[in-house]
């Protein structure tokens, strides 16, 4: 569990059936409260060897926060979103 002005890792793995996607470009989303969802700055990363992408964060705030990744498809795969993660700090 994160907790407040700590580092800790938002990890992923892009798949299709139970294969990992190499090379495709994602990014990562946070919503804060109730608010909408944006993308966090600086993490758009291409995946991985199985697919996988990580990046750091740092909680800066006290409040409740969400995070996904967000994959926006190619003309081979549909677009899609990981499932949300959410604390409070």
């Amino acid at each position: 569990m994160p907790t407040f002005n700590k580092q800790f890792t938002v990890s992923a793995t892009l798949k299709s059936g139970t294969a990992g996607l190499k090379g495709l470009s994602v990014h990562l989303e946070r919503k804060v409260g109730t608010g909408a969802w944006t993308t966090v700055a600086g993490t758009t990363k291409n995946t991985g060897t199985g697919g996988v992408v990580s990046v750091s964060q740092k909680v800066t705030s006290h409040n409740t926060c969400s995070y996904r990744w967000h994959f926006a498809g190619t003309a081979s795969y549909q677009p899609s979103y990981s499932l949300v993660k959410t604390f409070t700090v």
